[in-house]
């Protein structure tokens, strides 16, 4: 299918509304699976941690990381020789092996191919994440004492790929799509994977879409990637995951530039051509869903402080339940607003051939002032339905990307503490001097 420039990653999230047995019953079983995934990554952690421990490895990268920083703060003319690179991998070919030799043994009830899975992203999440107050990497934070060891307190979403899993083409036009995948180990059967059909959400006239992309997916012309089954609200999804070849686009003129910048009393300001469109979006569903969410949330504050001593002193957690709906819901918004607004801005650029985007990214106390952070707002009270501007802005490269515009980002409004200080001049050096003077007098 070409390189990774050529190549199109996406979602499907399609909701699984039945399958061929009991679905209580394979819902269930479904959860106990996620929460053996949790226990697959918290494992794996556990057993990396204690075979760097048990080869002295901890030792190693803090009598590393002395010398190194040692060496960083040498100043550039007095270091000798070059900087050296750190002796311990993260983890070996011997170290993976004895790993998933001993979860095998602790989940024997899990099939391969998700064990394998889960590996991977445990392996990812300690190898590959960066540490959140350091610049080494956080596998070395570990291994050094410092902290920041991952451990997942909640179930995790079940991976799968092309290789337990199957879309099963109804036969006739009117039935739904159904989704097969193996997971666990039949019953007394230690070689052979017990498979399970899953009916999916595919009807009706809306999921149209969500059909032909199934149907792309099943014959071959998209290629299918590691997915996962998720579950939300008490509900459980596939999320499909795959690859498509782009279409090829005519070229654009990289010599015509557009801009596109947040306004204070219009959503965005959109200049294309010499013309600035002024009303692209008018913002009215910001400006509604956050007065709503913000009444919702103070009124089952108020509702809740007012309430009988039945419906309180059962933890934290049962009071402030609600609130994760609502924060929800506006994450879903900013995101799909951001979404339309960078398809709409490639499609306009697209028809006028500019092959060049300017975008003015907020930041700090001037995007606290923009529209979309402040549409909607109850003067009396306080909400924490802010704006993602960073979001917006990785949201117009990837789509300008897949359009073949060049996206050039100015933040706006941030403050530059490495500038260097205006030197004083002679004048102002005597001035201050007598200043100085006449106020000890």
């Amino acid at each position: 299918m070409g390189s990774k420039a050529e190549k199109t990653v996406r979602v499907i999230r399609v909701a699984v509304v039945g399958c061929d047995g009991d679905f209580a019953a394979e819902k269930k079983r479904l959860a106990d699976v996620a929460g053996s995934i949790q226990h697959v990554i918290n494992d794996y952690a556990a057993h990396w941690l204690r075979l760097h421990y048990a080869a002295g490895n901890h030792a190693i990268v803090r009598k590393w990381m002395e010398a190194d920083i040692a060496w960083i703060k040498t100043p550039k003319k007095e270091r000798k020789g070059k900087r050296v690179p750190c002796p311990v991998k993260p983890c070996s070919n011997e170290m993976s092996r004895e790993i998933y030799a001993a979860l095998r043994l602790d989940h024997f009830s899990l099939g391969a191919r998700p064990l394998t899975l889960a590996m991977q992203k445990a392996l990812k999440t300690l190898t590959c994440s960066a540490a959140t107050k350091s610049a080494y990497p956080r596998w070395m934070i570990i291994l050094s004492g410092r902290g920041e060891f991952p451990q997942s307190s909640r179930s995790m979403p079940i991976p799968f790929d092309k290789a337990n899993s199957r879309l099963i083409i109804p036969k006739d036009k009117g039935d739904s799509w159904q989704f097969e995948v193996k997971l666990e180990q039949k019953p007394g059967d230690a070689k052979g994977l017990r498979p399970i059909r899953w009916t999916l959400k595919t009807g009706g006239f809306r999921l149209a879409r969500i059909r032909n992309e199934l149907w792309k997916l099943a014959t071959g012309e998209w290629k299918f990637c590691g997915s996962y089954f998720v579950q939300r609200d008490g509900l459980w999804y596939v999320h499909v995951c795959y690859q498509k070849p782009r279409e090829k686009l005519a070229p654009l003129d990289k010599t015509k530039v557009a801009f596109l910048s947040a306004g204070k009393y219009l959503p965005v300001l959109f200049r294309i051509n010499g013309r600035t469109n002024w009303w692209m979006r008018r913002g009215n569903d910001v400006r509604h869903v956050r007065r709503q969410l913000t009444k919702q949330r103070f009124g089952k504050s108020e509702s809740y402080r007012n309430a009988s001593s039945a419906r309180k002193g059962h933890g934290r957690g049962v009071a402030c339940a609600w609130q994760e709906k609502l924060i929800r819901r506006w994450r879903d918004l900013v995101k799909t607003w951001n979404g339309q607004l960078a398809a709409e801005v490639a499609k306009r650029m697209r028809a006028s051939g500019v092959g060049r985007l300017v975008v003015y990214q907020p930041a700090g106390a001037w995007g606290d002032g923009r529209f979309l952070a402040m549409a909607g707002k109850v003067p009396t009270r306080r909400d924490p339905t802010g704006w993602d501007w960073y979001q917006m802005k990785s949201q117009l490269q990837r789509v300008c990307q897949e359009n073949g515009i060049d996206v050039v980002v100015r933040k706006v409004g941030e403050r530059d503490f490495s500038a260097k200080k205006r030197p004083q001049s002679k004048r102002s050096k005597r001035v201050a001097t007598k200043r100085v003077k006449a106020a000890s007098n």
